[in-house]
C-alpha cells in the first residue's frame, strides 16, 4: 500500500485479530493490492496484482489514468469459520488466503461452489437497496456468480430506468446511463443466453444511442469473446436474433446487426446484400471486406479489387489479403501496384516473397535492416511479423541484419532476432529463444513459444507439454498451438 494514501477497503475479522487491506485510494491495482495484518498490526504478507491474477485478466481490467480496476464487480470477504479471506473477480477467478500466514491456498471445486453461495447470500440485500449503484452491483455479481435462479429478479430490473454513476462500454455520459438496466441485461445474457436477447430487444426502441450500444454489446456477449464469435451451441439462435435486428427501423441497431451477420454468416449475408460494400459506415465496409477476404471466391475478386481503393485503410488491407488468398490471374499486377502503397506495402511484399519474387525479398531484407535503429519505422511491418516471415521463408539474406542486433540493448529486438536466426540454423540463437520462452512477461513468452512451433523445435516438446498447463492463458494457448505445428510434421531434432 502507498503510505501516503489510505487503502480503498479494509476488512476486519469479528474478533479484530486480523485485517486485510485492499488497494490504495486513487491507485487501484498499483503496488500492493492485498496486505494481511496480524494481531499486533504487523504486516504478515502482501501481494501485488501479478501475484494473484494472470496477465490476461489484468490486461482485460478497466483502465483509468491512475488505476487498473481489477476488483470492480468482484466479491471480497472472510469465510464463515473466520480463518480465511477470499475473493471472486468479475472473470470468476477465485483465490483464498490463510489469515494467520497470508499464504495463498488451493481452492477445490467444492470450496469454489461454497464461496459462490456465500457471496450470493452476502449480497442478497443489495437487490432491493434504495441505492441504484448497489442494485447495479448486485445484478452484475449475479452474472459473475452464475446465479441462474436469480433470472426472474434480473428480468424485473430491466425495467429499472434509474440513472446511475456507472457508465457502460458505449461511454455514455452519466446522465444517459441506466446502470441497473444495463447490469441486469449483461447478467441475463451470461446466464440464459439467447432467451436474454428476447428480453433486451424491446428496450432498444426506448433507449438513447449510447445505451443501445451497450445493450447490443450485452446481446453480442452471448456467443462472442472480445468481439469475435466463438464456437457455441447458441450459434443458430444468435444468427436468427441478428437477422431480426438487421431489419430494425433504428439505423444504429440495424448497422450493428449487419456487422454481426457479416462476422457470422460465412459470406452468405454479404453476397445477398452487396450494397453494404457501398455503405457510408466505414466500419461496416471494413467488416464486409474482412468477410469477403475470408469467404470470397474467384467470382468476388473484382469486388475486392474495387475495395483496394476504399478511403478506409484497414478495408484496403483486408481486400488485398483476400485477393492474395483467392489469387486471381492478374494478381502479379495487383501486387506490383500495391508495393507502391504505404498501407498495402507489407502485405504485398509478404505475398510476393512467398512466391519467391526477388524484388520483394530484397525489399523485405532492406526493411529489416532498419531494425538496427530501435526508433526506426519498419515501413509498416510489425517486428514480430517480419521476423516470422524470415523464419517461414528461411531467408538467409536476412542473417547479417539479424546478427547485428542479436545482442541489442532492446529485449524485444533480441527476442525477435533470436527467433528468426534460430530458424536459420543458429544454435546460439536457438538457446536464447528457448530461454526467452521460459523467462519474462507472459505475452513475450507466448511470442517465443509460437516461434518454437514455427521452427518445429522438437527438443522443446517436453517443455511445451508442461507449458500447456501454465496458469497464464497466453502461454498455455501458445504452447498448445506450437505442439500442434510440431506434431503435424516430423522434422529432425536440433
Amino acid at each position: 500500500m502507498n503510505e501516503d494514501f489510505p487503502p480503498l477497503e479494509a476488512y476486519i475479522t469479528d474478533d479484530g485479530a486480523y485485517v486485510v487491506l485492499r488497494d490504495t485510494w486513487g491507485e487501484v491495482g498499483e503496488g500492493k493490492v492485498l496486505s494481511f495484518l496480524g494481531p499486533k498490526g504487523e504486516e504478515i504478507k502482501s501481494y501485488e496484482l501479478s501475484d494473484i491474477l494472470n496477465q490476461e485478466e489484468i490486461l482485460d481490467a478497466r483502465l483509468t489514468v491512475s488505476s487498473t480496476w481489477w476488483s470492480e464487480n468482484g466479491w471480497f470477504g472472510f469465510t464463515p469459520d473466520g480463518k480465511r479471506f477470499a475473493f471472486i473477480t468479475q472473470r470468476r477467478t477465485v483465490e483464498s488466503f490463510d489469515l494467520a500466514t497470508g499464504r495463498m491456498l488451493d481452492v477445490s471445486p467444492e470450496e469454489k461452489a461454497a464461496l459462490f453461495e456465500q457471496a450470493k447470500r452476502d449480497l442478497a440485500h443489495l437487490a432491493s437497496s434504495s441505492d441504484a449503484d448497489d442494485r447495479s452491483y448486485w445484478a452484475s455479481m449475479m452474472g459473475v456468480l452464475d446465479a441462474k435462479d436469480m433470472a426472474p429478479q434480473l428480468r424485473k430490473l430491466l425495467g429499472d430506468t434509474t440513472v446511475t454513476s456507472q457508465t457502460g462500454r458505449g461511454l455514455a455520459p452519466p446522465e444517459d446511463c441506466r446502470g441497473v438496466r444495463l447490469a441486469a441485461a449483461s447478467a441475463l445474457a451470461s446466464l440464459i443466453g439467447p432467451r436474454a436477447a428476447a428480453d433486451i430487444e424491446p428496450l432498444l426502441a426506448e433507449e438513447n444511442v449510447n445505451m443501445r450500444e451497450d445493450l447490443l454489446s450485452a446481446i453480442e456477449s452471448i456467443d462472442c469473446d472480445d468481439g469475435e464469435p466463438i464456437a457455441s451451441p447458441y450459434a443458430s439462435d444468435m444468427l436468427a436474433v441478428w437477422k431480426r435486428l438487421a431489419s430494425s427501423p433504428i439505423e444504429d441497431v440495424r448497422v450493428s446487426a449487419q456487422k454481426q451477420l457479416l462476422k457470422r454468416d460465412n459470406g452468405e449475408y454479404l453476397l445477398a446484400h452487396r450494397e453494404l460494400l457501398e455503405s457510408t459506415d466505414e466500419r461496416l465496409r471494413f467488416e464486409a471486406a474482412f468477410d469477403l477476404s475470408q469467404h470470397g471466391t474467384m467470382a468476388e475478386a473484382p469486388l475486392l479489387e474495387k475495395m483496394l481503393h476504399d478511403t478506409y485503410e484497414p478495408t484496403q488491407s483486408w481486400a488485398l489479403r483476400g485477393l492474395v488468398r483467392i489469387w486471381p490471374p492478374n494478381i502479379d499486377d495487383i501486387l506490383k501496384q500495391a508495393l507502391s502503397s504505404n498501407n498495402l506495402r507489407s502485405t504485398a511484399i509478404a505475398a510476393s516473397a512467398r512466391r519467391g519474387n526477388r524484388k520483394a525479398i530484397a525489399m523485405l531484407v532492406a526493411d529489416l535492416e532498419r531494425i538496427k535503429d530501435p526508433s526506426a519505422d519498419l515501413n509498416g511491418w510489425g517486428l514480430n511479423e517480419i521476423c516470422t516471415l524470415v523464419a517461414e521463408l528461411n531467408l538467409k539474406q536476412a542473417e547479417p541484419a539479424l546478427r547485428a542486433v542479436l545482442y541489442s540493448s532492446d529485449e524485444e529486438i533480441r527476442r525477435q532476432a533470436a527467433g528468426a536466426l534460430a530458424a536459420l540454423g543458429d544454435v546460439d540463437a536457438l538457446l536464447m529463444l528457448r530461454r526467452f520462452a521460459v523467462e519474462g512477461e507472459p505475452l513475450d513468452r507466448a511470442d517465443s513459444i509460437e516461434m518454437l512451433g514455427t521452427i518445429r523445435d522438437t527438443v522443446s516438446v517436453p517443455f511445451l507439454k508442461k507449458a500447456c498447463n501454465d496458469h497464464e492463458p497466453f502461454v498455455s494457448r501458445a504452447a498448445k498451438e506450437a505442439l500442434a505445428k510440431i506434431e503435424s510434421t516430423a522434422p529432425a531434432a536440433r
